[in-house]
C-alpha cells in the first residue's frame, strides 16, 4: 500500500499523566521511509473520536483496506477506507456498532469546499484557491472559479469580490496652512503671479500690469502725435493728457507729476483687487461647507486653521463638550456579521454575551442567506463587551467582514455623526478560517470642535472610530495546515469590543474673524500708498537726478552757474504747470 498509519501518544516523564494520541497518517508513499511531514491527523476537523471512544488509544491495527484502533476502555474503533470523493466518518452519528462490537466510520461524501482524488481512510482536503465545490454529493476534483471572484482555499461558492471590501469613515485631519498669519496671505496673493491662467487672472499684480501697460502704450502715443497731427495741435493733446493723469494722482505725488497717475491707477487696482480678496476670504469658512476658493490662485484656500491632539478620558470635559461625550456614550451599536464563502445557514449560528462567568443569549436582528454570504446582526447596548459567535457544524468559512453601524442624532450645537464601519477579514494567501478566532474592537472617540466666525458658541461633532485587531496568520489556513489542525465540531468567534482610555480633540477655527480682516485690509491699504510714495521719493531725489547729470555729463552742457537739480526740475514743472494753465 502508498498509505501508512502510526499512532503516537504523548505522555508526561513519569507516566503518571497522559497527554494525548493522535494517529499520523501518511499518503502516496514511494518507499518504506516513513517522510517527517504527514498527510492528515486523527481525530482531525472532519473525523473526530465518537463519545464511545476515549482520547486515550493504546494500540492500532492497520490493513489495506481499514485502521482499527483500541482505546484505554477496551473499545474500538473500525475506519474503513472510502472511494475517491468521499471520506470516512467516525462521529458518533455516522458510525454503526455497540459497546460489544466495534465501532465502524461510514462513508460520506466530501464536505462542501473539499475533495479526495483517491480511496483511503484519510479525510478530504480543501479545495485549492480559485476553485470550489458546492457541495451535495461526491467530489473529486473542484470547479474553476471566475477570474473576478473570492474564490479562497475550500471554496463554496463564487463570491462576489465587493464582500471582501472594507468600508471606513476615519479620515486623517487637515493640516493647518502653511500661512496662518492674515497679513502674510494676503501680501503673498496681491504680490505674486502663477504660472497657470487661472492664477495669472486672479493676481492683483497682473491687473496693476495690465494698467501699467496701457500707461506705455499712452505715452507711445503722446511721442508720436505729432508725426500725424500739426504741431500745434499734437501739444494741446499732450498736455490734455497730461492734465488728466496730474488730476489723477491722488496717491504717489499728489499731482506734481502726471506719470504719477498711472502709477496711482496701478495701486489702486492692487487695493481693490485685495478688497475683493479679503471679503471672499472671510467668508470662505468652515472649510467643509464652502467650495473652492476661485478668487485666489490656490483653490483649496481657506479661513481656516486646524489643531489635533489627544485627551485622556480621566480629565473631566468642558460643558461646551458635554452634550456630544453624552451622545456617543448613549450611541447604540448595531454588530453586523457576514460570513463569507459558506454553506452555513440561519439557524446554526448563535450569539451569547459573556458577562464575567456567565453568558446571556443574544437575538438576532435579522440573518440572511444569499450565494454563500451570511449576514447576521444584533443589537449592541455596551460600548465594552464580549460577545461569542458559534457556528455549529464543520462547514468550512472563507473568511468574513465585521461592521459596526449606529443612528445619528442632532441638538442645538451638536451633531452625533451616523456610524457605518465595514472590516473585511480573509487570508492573505486565501486560506480558509480555523474554528476558533478571536477580533479584537477597539473604540476611539473622535470630537470635532467648529468655532465660531462671530460669537462664542462653538459647534460640535462626534464619531466613533474603531479599530479592528486579528492575527491573520493563524486566523486563515491552507490545506496542509487544515488537514493537521486537531478535532473540534463548531467554530467559535469571539469579539471583545472595548473604549480606549483617550479621545481625539479636533479643533478648526478662522485664521482671522471680521474684526481682523478689516483692520489688516485698511493696514494693507495704507503700506501700499506709503510704499509708492517711498518710491516715488527716491525716484525724485536720487533716480532723477543722477539721470540728469549723466545726461548733462555726455551731452557736455554749458559750464556756468548751475541750479541745483531738483529745483530745476520744481521750476520746470511749476512753469509748465502754469503754460498749461493758460
Amino acid at each position: 500500500s502508498s498509505q501508512a498509519a502510526v499512532l503516537v501518544s504523548t505522555y508526561s516523564l513519569d507516566y503518571s499523566t497522559w497527554y494525548s494520541s493522535n494517529i499520523y497518517l501518511y499518503t502516496s508513499l514511494t518507499t518504506t521511509t516513513i517522510p517527517s511531514s504527514y498527510s492528515a491527523l486523527i481525530p482531525n476537523i472532519q473525523q473526530q473520536l465518537p463519545s464511545t471512544i476515549s482520547s486515550q488509544l493504546i494500540q492500532a491495527v492497520s490493513t489495506p483496506e481499514s485502521l482499527a484502533v483500541l482505546d484505554v476502555n477496551g473499545n474500538i474503533l473500525l475506519i474503513l477506507a472510502t472511494p475517491a470523493g468521499t471520506y470516512a466518518a467516525t462521529d458518533s452519528s455516522s458510525l454503526s456498532g455497540t459497546a460489544s462490537i466495534p465501532a465502524v466510520s461510514s462513508s460520506t461524501a466530501c464536505i462542501a469546499g473539499t475533495y479526495k482524488s483517491s480511496s483511503g481512510i484519510h479525510p478530504c482536503s480543501l479545495c485549492p484557491s480559485g476553485t470550489r465545490n458546492p457541495g451535495g454529493g461526491p467530489c473529486t476534483s473542484c470547479i474553476n472559479c471566475s477570474s473576478n471572484s473570492f474564490c479562497p482555499w475550500g471554496a463554496v461558492f463564487e463570491v462576489n469580490e465587493t464582500y471582501i471590501t472594507s468600508q471606513s469613515q476615519a479620515y486623517a485631519y487637515p493640516h493647518s496652512p502653511e500661512l496662518t498669519a492674515y497679513e502674510d496671505i494676503v501680501l503673498s496673493n496681491s504680490f505674486a503671479i502663477g504660472s497657470t491662467s487661472h492664477c495669472i487672472v486672479t493676481s492683483p499684480l497682473f491687473w496693476a500690469l495690465i494698467i501699467a501697460g496701457l500707461g506705455v502704450i499712452i505715452i507711445i502715443v503722446m511721442n508720436t502725435l505729432h508725426f500725424f497731427l500739426h504741431p500745434q495741435k499734437s501739444d494741446k493733446w499732450r498736455k490734455t493728457i497730461k492734465k488728466i493723469f496730474r488730476q489723477t494722482d491722488l496717491i504717489v505725488s499728489e499731482g506734481e507729476l502726471w506719470i504719477g497717475g498711472i502709477v496711482s491707477l496701478c495701486v489702486l487696482v492692487i487695493i481693490l483687487v485685495s478688497y475683493v480678496f479679503a471679503g471672499s476670504f472671510y467668508s470662505q469658512y468652515p472649510a467643509e461647507s464652502v467650495g473652492d476658493s476661485s478668487f485666489a490662485c490656490d483653490t483649496t484656500l481657506r479661513n481656516a486653521q486646524y489643531d489635533s491632539n489627544l485627551q485622556s478620558l480621566a480629565i473631566p470635559v468642558s460643558d461646551e463638550e458635554e452634550s456630544i461625550v453624552d451622545m456617543l456614550d448613549n450611541q447604540v451599536f448595531t454588530l453586523q456579521l457576514d460570513i463569507l464563502n459558506t454553506i452555513i445557514s440561519c439557524q446554526t449560528i448563535s450569539f451569547v454575551e459573556v458577562v464575567g462567568s456567565t453568558t446571556l443569549s443574544l437575538t438576532m436582528a435579522s440573518c440572511t442567506n444569499v450565494n454563500g454570504v451570511v449576514s447576521a446582526t444584533i443589537i449592541v447596548l455596551d460600548h465594552d463587551a464580549t460577545i461569542e459567535v458559534t457556528l455549529t457544524g464543520i462547514q468550512l468559512v472563507g473568511g468574513f467582514r465585521l461592521g459596526l453601524s449606529g443612528p445619528s442624532q442632532s441638538n442645538d450645537s451638536s451633531t452625533l455623526q451616523q456610524l457605518s464601519f465595514r472590516e473585511a477579514f480573509y487570508g492573505i494567501s486565501l486560506g480558509t478560517m480555523v474554528q476558533s478566532v478571536t477580533v479584537g474592537i477597539q473604540l476611539t472617540k473622535a470630537i470635532n470642535e467648529t468655532k465660531p466666525l462671530s460669537g462664542d458658541s462653538s459647534s460640535f461633532s462626534g464619531i466613533w472610530y474603531p479599530i479592528f485587531s486579528l492575527n491573520n496568520r493563524k486566523t486563515f489556513i491552507t490545506s496542509t495546515q487544515y488537514s493537521q489542525l486537531p478535532s473540534s465540531s463548531d467554530t467559535v468567534m469571539t469579539i471583545t469590543i472595548s473604549e480606549a482610555s483617550y479621545y481625539i480633540k479636533n479643533t478648526e477655527s478662522p485664521i482671522a474673524k471680521q474684526q481682523e480682516v478689516i483692520f489688516h485690509t485698511f493696514l494693507f491699504t495704507i503700506i501700499c500708498l506709503e510704499i509708492s510714495g517711498l518710491i516715488f521719493l527716491i525716484v525724485k531725489l536720487m533716480f532723477i537726478p543722477i539721470v540728469k547729470k549723466v545726461i548733462a555729463h555726455y551731452y557736455h552742457a554749458p559750464r556756468g552757474k548751475v541750479t541745483p537739480t531738483h529745483e530745476n526740475a520744481s521750476h520746470e514743472s511749476n512753469s509748465e504747470t502754469r503754460s498749461e494753465d493758460d
